[in-house]
């Protein structure tokens, strides 16, 4: 059999292990940023029609996904999934999070409010997840204003480094792992 033969069966037989992450927060909060510092194929958004509501004559709403990926090793792939904010696209969210290992909400101290919708939300439907910020001098704050407990590991992160991202990644992976289950995918 020729070399490239058996390369090529090699790679089709070692099994890759895909993990989807969703990354929230609030807008301006680094969601884009964070996925394009760590994504190998650079960060790619793709705009999704949402049909307007109850007005026809309105054209659909356009919701932006922001998508990455980063293989962490040669078994490994992780799928980051940037959620959008707005309170209107809730049902978004809800789709991105079915089979996702965990999430990360990204905080600005002095925006805290917009993350409290996140954290509920992931709270509330099991997910682990995890909070990076740009100010660890003030985690009790933010835990207090969030509302979570000293199981949610809270991080700093610099959404522009390829290294504080990656390790805000590993962090969600090893909660993940060390807690809760992964929300189910659906059928």
């Amino acid at each position: 059999m020729p070399d490239t033969a058996r390369r090529h069966r090699a790679a089709v037989n070692q099994r890759v292990t895909p993990a989807k992450i969703v990354v929230a927060g609030g807008s301006g909060m680094g969601k884009d940023s964070f996925i394009e510092s760590v994504s190998d194929v650079g960060q790619l958004t793709a705009e999704v029609p949402v049909p307007a509501s109850d007005q026809p004559e309105l054209e659909p709403d356009r919701v932006p996904i922001t998508f990455g990926r980063i293989a962490v090793n040669s078994e490994l792939v992780l799928y980051l999934f940037g959620a959008p904010d707005q309170t209107r696209f809730q049902f978004v969210l809800d789709e991105l999070t079915h089979g996702a290992v965990g999430a990360i909400v990204l905080v600005d101290t002095e925006h805290l409010a917009a993350a409290r919708a996140a954290t509920d939300f992931f709270e509330q439907g099991g997910m682990p997840y995890l909070v990076a910020l740009n100010d660890i001098d003030r985690v009790q704050d933010v835990r207090a204003a969030l509302r979570i407990g000293a199981d949610i590991p809270v991080l700093r992160c610099d959404v522009t480094s390829r290294e504080s991202t990656r390790q805000v990644l590993v962090s969600l992976l090893e909660h993940s792992l060390a807690g809760r289950p992964p929300v189910p995918a659906r059928a």
